[in-house]
């Protein structure tokens, strides 16, 4: 994928300096523990820092992870560093050393794949790529997406006013017409689904 979120851009500078300690990602954890009990292998899609994955494990969870910027792997939370790696989804090369890593076959599938915050990262056409994949490589998609709310003066920050914004209605049109009209897509906010 040619484009992503410039990790650097996010993460320095104060905005979130502590983001190793949102809450968000234990809740994230949780909420997949609780919609997908005994799930097998779980891949996450741009994992950033492995917070995501790092609570999976912590809950039991077999969760590995990998990400597109060499700037998040390189400072991968501890408790994910063997767990996670740099990839790049539209490369089969990489693909298979993200199943090879986990102990999947090179033609198996994860039992769940979860994108966090991805899809805003991408265009549409690279959202559709991503949402192909997903199919082929995981029995279950979860896209976790944090949607525009119009009924929310202000609710895009104009920092961030780049990235790909949709309304949760407008993420499920694209998946659907990607291939992914039985992936799951849940709001990051408010934990609704479309």
């Amino acid at each position: 994928m040619p484009r992503i979120a410039n990790e650097a851009d996010f993460h320095q500078g104060g905005l979130y300096d502590n983001y190793a300690e949102f809450p968000f990602h234990a809740s994230r954890a949780e909420w997949i523990g609780t919609s997908y009990p005994a799930v097998g292998k779980i891949i996450v899609v741009g994992c950033a820092y492995g917070y995501l994955v790092k609570h999976l494990r912590l809950l039991g969870l077999q969760a590995w992870g990998f990400d597109l910027s060499q700037f998040a792997i390189d400072r991968i939370a501890p408790e994910a560093a063997p767990y996670c790696m740099f990839a790049d989804v539209a490369r089969q090369q990489d693909r298979r050393n993200v199943k090879q890593m986990a102990g999947i076959a090179s033609n198996g599938r994860f039992n769940l794949a979860v994108t966090e915050d991805v899809l805003p990262c991408l265009t549409d056409n690279e959202a559709g790529v991503l949402v192909n994949v997903a199919q082929q490589d995981a029995v279950n998609v979860l896209h976790i997406v944090t949607a525009i709310h119009p009924e929310v003066p202000g609710d895009v920050e104009s920092r961030f006013a780049d990235l790909n914004w949709k309304t949760g209605v407008d993420w499920r049109a694209l998946v659907n017409t990607a291939g992914g009209s039985g992936h799951r897509i849940l709001d990051a906010e408010t934990w609704g689904e479309w």
